[in-house]
């Protein structure tokens, strides 16, 4: 009997299993955002603990979090444009080692999946063509 149940389980997870990656598949545009904002959560979860052992109201704990977002995001913005404005105030020696970097880059890509690339053509665009890469990942 016990090993009745035992193979019924087994099949069970044989069935269930592929089951539930195929809804994962299927509603990732509900889990995607879903596992984000439950990383978000934990991440704030001890600062939360801490105001509310010292007796901080949830309303300004909340609110002290959300400023903290707003201020990381305006940091991360303000670090992007002063990266972007030094960038573009270098001399052109900067964009010719970036250029064969990037040439060095599509090579590598077309020894390694055999791809042809154009060069008028957008490299992405290229890629995700239907008899390259995007076949292989279902497009």
């Amino acid at each position: 009997m016990l090993n009745k149940i035992r193979t019924t389980n087994i099949l069970l997870l044989v069935i269930v299993i592929p089951l539930v990656f195929y809804l994962l598949k299927i509603l990732s545009f509900i889990f995607i955002p879903l596992i984000f904002s439950m990383f978000i959560a934990l991440l704030f979860l001890p600062l939360m603990r801490w105001l509310g052992k010292r007796k901080v109201p949830k309303v300004i704990s909340v609110f002290i979090v959300f400023l903290l977002i707003i201020g990381g995001l305006n940091i991360g913005i303000e670090l992007v444009q002063l990266s972007s404005k030094e960038i573009m105030a270098t001399d052109a020696a900067f964009f010719n080692k970036a250029e064969n970097k990037f040439n060095n880059l599509i090579f590598y890509i077309e020894d390694t999946f055999g791809v042809k690339l154009k060069q008028d053509k957008n490299l992405l665009s290229q890629l995700i063509e239907k008899e390259n890469i995007g076949s292989i990942i279902d497009f």
